[in-house]
Protein backbone atom coordinates (compact mmCIF):
# COMPACT_ATOMS: atom_id res chain seq x y z
CA UNK A 1 0.00 0.00 0.00
CA UNK A 2 2.65 2.21 1.30
CA UNK A 3 4.29 1.75 -2.19
CA UNK A 4 1.31 3.57 -4.34
CA UNK A 5 1.35 6.54 -2.09
CA UNK A 6 3.32 9.80 -2.48
CA UNK A 7 5.35 10.47 0.49
CA UNK A 8 6.44 14.35 0.16
CA UNK A 9 7.15 16.17 3.16
CA UNK A 10 5.38 19.09 4.87
CA UNK A 11 6.55 21.46 3.05
CA UNK A 12 5.38 19.73 -0.22
CA UNK A 13 1.97 19.47 0.54
CA UNK A 14 -0.61 19.77 -2.27
CA UNK A 15 -3.66 21.84 -2.22
CA UNK A 16 -5.65 18.57 -1.23
CA UNK A 17 -3.59 17.96 1.08
CA UNK A 18 -3.26 20.60 3.16
CA UNK A 19 -7.25 20.52 3.04
CA UNK A 20 -7.52 16.84 3.97
CA UNK A 21 -4.41 17.97 6.79
CA UNK A 22 -6.79 20.64 8.30
CA UNK A 23 -10.01 18.65 8.06
CA UNK A 24 -8.09 16.05 10.66
CA UNK A 25 -7.24 18.75 13.05
CA UNK A 26 -10.78 20.26 13.07
CA UNK A 27 -12.27 16.73 13.46
CA UNK A 28 -9.59 15.83 16.76
CA UNK A 29 -10.37 19.22 18.19
CA UNK A 30 -13.91 18.90 17.99
CA UNK A 31 -13.57 15.39 19.40
CA UNK A 32 -11.50 16.11 22.02
CA UNK A 33 -14.35 18.87 22.84
CA UNK A 34 -17.19 16.38 22.88
CA UNK A 35 -15.24 14.13 24.80
CA UNK A 36 -14.30 16.30 27.93
CA UNK A 37 -18.12 17.36 27.98
CA UNK A 38 -19.38 13.66 28.45
CA UNK A 39 -20.98 14.08 25.05
CA UNK A 40 -19.82 10.76 23.66
CA UNK A 41 -21.75 10.49 20.52
CA UNK A 42 -20.98 13.79 19.63
CA UNK A 43 -17.44 12.70 19.97
CA UNK A 44 -17.72 9.16 17.94
CA UNK A 45 -19.52 11.44 14.97
CA UNK A 46 -16.85 13.91 14.87
CA UNK A 47 -13.82 11.34 15.67
CA UNK A 48 -14.99 8.37 13.26
CA UNK A 49 -17.72 8.99 11.28
CA UNK A 50 -16.53 12.53 10.25
CA UNK A 51 -13.02 11.63 9.41
CA UNK A 52 -14.22 8.63 7.53
CA UNK A 53 -16.06 11.15 5.44
CA UNK A 54 -12.93 13.40 5.42
CA UNK A 55 -10.74 10.66 4.11
CA UNK A 56 -13.43 9.48 1.37
CA UNK A 57 -13.52 13.15 -0.33
CA UNK A 58 -9.51 13.10 -0.02
CA UNK A 59 -9.26 9.75 -1.75
CA UNK A 60 -11.74 10.97 -4.22
CA UNK A 61 -10.21 14.43 -5.46
CA UNK A 62 -6.37 12.83 -5.52
CA UNK A 63 -7.51 9.91 -7.95
CA UNK A 64 -6.81 11.58 -11.00
CA UNK A 65 -4.60 13.99 -9.91
CA UNK A 66 -1.24 13.11 -7.93
CA UNK A 67 -2.70 10.54 -5.26
CA UNK A 68 -2.96 10.41 -1.93
CA UNK A 69 -0.25 10.98 0.27
CA UNK A 70 1.53 8.29 3.07
CA UNK A 71 1.85 11.08 5.60
CA UNK A 72 -1.83 11.79 5.76
CA UNK A 73 -3.02 8.35 5.38
CA UNK A 74 -0.31 7.54 8.23
CA UNK A 75 -1.88 9.93 10.65
CA UNK A 76 -5.23 9.46 9.79
CA UNK A 77 -5.22 5.80 10.88
CA UNK A 78 -3.62 6.80 13.95
CA UNK A 79 -5.90 9.86 14.87
CA UNK A 80 -8.72 7.81 13.80
CA UNK A 81 -8.23 4.95 16.22
CA UNK A 82 -7.34 7.56 18.81
CA UNK A 83 -10.62 9.58 18.91
CA UNK A 84 -12.40 6.86 17.38
CA UNK A 85 -11.71 4.75 20.61
CA UNK A 86 -11.04 7.47 23.19
CA UNK A 87 -7.69 6.89 23.58
CA UNK A 88 -6.28 9.85 23.37
CA UNK A 89 -4.35 10.26 20.37
CA UNK A 90 -6.66 12.83 18.83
Amino acid sequence: MKGSLRSDPRENFTYHDRIFDNDMTVLVKASEEAYEKLLFRDAMKAGFYDLQAARDRYRDVTAAGAGMNWVLVERFILVGLGCGLGWGYC
